[in-house]
């Protein structure tokens, strides 16, 4: 029966990853906002693994300019200077940008990007137990930003939408409006021709 043991501890460690995943997703499908979204994800990944801190790097304007901090969880930096960085990290390198990170605790770096742009990079410290990321701790991670990338991506997408649309809506009142102005135009112009010629 031992055999089994550790094949069925994997198995039911899987199955609450693949619940905790689905969860997720909907979650995020749900968010109005990419604010939403991504606070979501964070939290969702803090409390799945115990992570004790975290924060979001949005670049700034220019891929020079760095990036600004939200999200703080445990994390006191308002901006950090700018690094490319494509796929995750879980230890972070060694360089001074990003010393401040480390300064912080930060250990993981999680970048979400759609269509070779970099949306954001989900930053998280050390787990409650200490214990390094393994391969079940890194698919999962994985899995969470393909479903944080789509959902970010998407809800920009529906921003954009709506923007379009309020514009849209705005463009058709005004020439409504002109419409309307122009036909009550014309007709105090007809009223006035009219008792004019009398």
């Amino acid at each position: 029966m031992p055999l089994h043991e550790p094949q069925t501890r994997g198995t039911t460690r899987s199955a609450l990853h693949l619940t905790s995943l689905l969860h997720l997703s909907t979650q995020l499908s749900e968010a109005q906002s990419t604010d939403q979204v991504l606070n979501t994800a964070v939290l969702s990944i803090m409390g799945k693994l115990r992570m004790r801190r975290a924060c979001i790097l949005h670049p700034d304007g220019d891929a020079n300019d760095g990036f600004m901090v939200t999200h703080n969880k445990g994390v006191r930096l308002a901006s950090v200077e700018s690094f490319s960085i494509d796929e995750c990290a879980f230890a972070l390198p060694e360089t001074p940008a990003m010393q401040p990170l480390a300064d912080q605790g930060i250990e993981w770096l999680v970048p979400l990007i759609a269509n070779n742009e970099l949306l954001c990079v989900l930053c998280f410290g050390g787990s409650l137990d200490a214990l390094p990321a393994n391969e079940d701790t890194r698919a999962y991670v994985e899995l969470v930003r393909t479903i944080g990338t789509a959902a970010v991506h998407n809800a920009r997408m529906v921003h954009t939408l709506l923007e379009a649309k309020k514009a849209l809506e705005g463009q058709t009142l005004l020439v409504t409006t002109l419409y309307e102005s122009a036909r009550d135009f014309e007709h105090a112009l007809a009223q006035v021709l009219a008792s004019t010629s009398a």
